[in-house]
């Protein structure tokens, strides 16, 4: 099977900073059709303040359902200090699990779980990072003044991060809610990630309790409506994950041109952010405007730093130093010598391990994927990854497309697909081990260290990537960029011209 889709929720609720005075249902929708519901509790103990929040979510990847659930709890003193916190996440057949409480010293114990392999350490607490009261205290604090614009800094329980959220608030709205309509404040709010910004826009009541939320997700619009509990719970009317994520190709792109070099054109229609990333083998060269050049299928040693002790290491995901995933890596490499023979053994292993590939795993780590030996893209990259890291070599997760001729019904597209970068004689080389091969139709999106959450950084742009033209090296008559195309022509309300 060429290509899949890799299923990766942001949990927008580390990020969006819900907090109530009492029980609150909200309907989840994706541009306009029920996927879920979220329910969320505040509760004053004495002292303390706990809020907790379940969400179920559901999308379909061709006609297969893959029903996401997760779990927050927070714990604050009244004046939002953060005391403890747990998430727990199911992507695949295991729970991913993360809890932490704060300590006589004021550093925190945390206790992860993923895959069945459990980890505790230390958390120094990110100076000034918020949970959910804290959050709904400071907007609170900085009022509904249309114009007010502050930062303050949000702590994702299931990352065990802080990032930092500008808020502008923009003033009172009517908002039409399934329970009719309400007088709110809206309020705008940007969350700075390591790739790009993710923009939310939030209404609430005079007490900063969330109403609406929206905010853009794999080409849709994501929208949580409070309602009660009946419409809350109402049927869902599960979505096609692929009918937006993925991305018409130019033309066929044949066997004899995915063996080239390929250069494209490509345009972003709706923001300048470009969702594609530098690589070894992926230059990228902004021409002007939203339009974009990239050569795919040349290595160039350079482009990108060489690996430091973390590609090697462990990581909750990628867990190279389990005893399963060391034992399974050296059998996969037998008596291969040298990191690009051994590479090349581990990625045909990989291959053929995976017994069952489909669309049905939302994502499992490398020491569930040893066991369950089933999957899709996703699955197969981080076996690899930990496999690689357990003989120390670098590796890392990219997140990208990549061309299939046919899927879910469209042709001649570009679709999620993930795969492995590792460093090989002094340049980070791609292996993929689902379809067997890399060739020059793997766009690369994001590199990471095999953490769903680091994937979903790209993924809400794809609606606006146009892949414009593809030229193999064959048809380059020059070195120069291609002619560059001319704007699209305007689309009216009404719909095309």
């Amino acid at each position: 099977m060429r290509g899949c889709v890799v299923v990766l929720m942001l949990v927008v609720l580390g990020a969006v900073g819900v907090a109530h005075a009492q029980d609150t249902w909200m309907s989840l929708t994706l541009d306009g059709r029920k996927v879920g519901h979220m329910h969320v509790q505040r509760l004053v103990q004495g002292q303390h303040v706990v809020t907790t929040t379940d969400m179920l979510f559901r999308l379909n990847r061709t006609q297969r359902e893959v029903p996401i659930a997760h779990h927050q709890r927070a714990e604050e003193t009244l004046d939002g200090q953060p005391l403890a916190f747990e998430a727990r996440t199911r992507l695949s057949a295991q729970d991913e699990t993360s809890s932490g409480r704060r300590t006589a010293n004021g550093s925190f114990r945390v206790q992860t779980s993923v895959g069945g392999e459990h980890n505790h350490y230390w958390l120094i607490w990110p100076e000034g990072a918020l949970l959910n009261e804290g959050q709904r205290l400071t907007m609170k604090r900085h009022g509904i003044a249309p114009g007010t614009h502050y930062r303050m800094q949000v702590f994702n329980p299931s990352t065990r991060q802080a990032t930092w959220a500008d808020m502008r608030v923009i003033g009172p709205e009517s908002v039409v809610l399934p329970t009719g309509p309400r007088q709110l404040v809206h309020l705008s709010q940007t969350v700075h990630g390591a790739t790009h910004d993710q923009v939310m826009q939030l209404w609430v009541n005079r007490q900063f309790t969330i109403l609406k939320a929206s905010l853009p997700m794999f080409g849709f619009t994501l929208e949580m409506l409070a309602c009660d509990q009946a419409c809350a719970l109402s049927p869902d009317q599960p979505i096609d994950l692929l009918a937006h994520s993925m991305v018409d190709a130019p033309r066929p792109m044949v066997a004899a041109i995915r063996a080239q070099p390929v250069r494209y054109l490509l345009r972003m229609t709706d923001t300048e952010q470009m969702p594609l990333i530098q690589t070894d083998e992926q230059q990228l060269t902004h021409l002007r405007g939203h339009l974009w050049q990239m050569d795919v299928g040349i290595v160039r040693p350079g482009e990108v730093a060489a690996p430091d002790v973390l590609d090697t290491a462990p990581t909750p995901w990628l867990q190279s130093n389990a005893p399963a995933v060391r034992a399974l890596a050296h059998e996969a490499a037998g008596q291969a010598m040298g990191d690009r023979r051994r590479m090349i053994r581990l990625k045909e292993f990989v291959h053929h391990y995976i017994r069952r590939r489909g669309l049905d795993v939302g994502y499992a780590s490398a020491l569930e994927t040893v066991h369950s030996r089933q999957g899709d893209c996703t699955e197969h990259a981080v076996l690899l990854a930990a496999l690689a890291r357990a003989l120390g070599i670098p590796a890392r997760i990219v997140t990208g497309l990549v061309y299939v001729d046919r899927y879910a019904g469209r042709s001649h597209v570009f679709v999620p697909h993930a795969w492995v970068l590792a460093w090989i004689d002094g340049a980070w080389r791609s292996y993929d081990a689902i379809q067997g091969q890399f060739d020059s139709t793997h766009l690369a999106m994001t590199v990471g260290n095999g953490d769903p959450w680091h994937y979903f950084a790209a993924m809400d742009v794809l609606g606006s990537l146009r892949i414009e033209r593809a030229t193999p090296a064959s048809e380059l008559l020059d070195t120069g960029p291609p002619p560059v195309a001319p704007p699209a022509p305007a689309v009216s309300p009404g719909g095309p011209p």
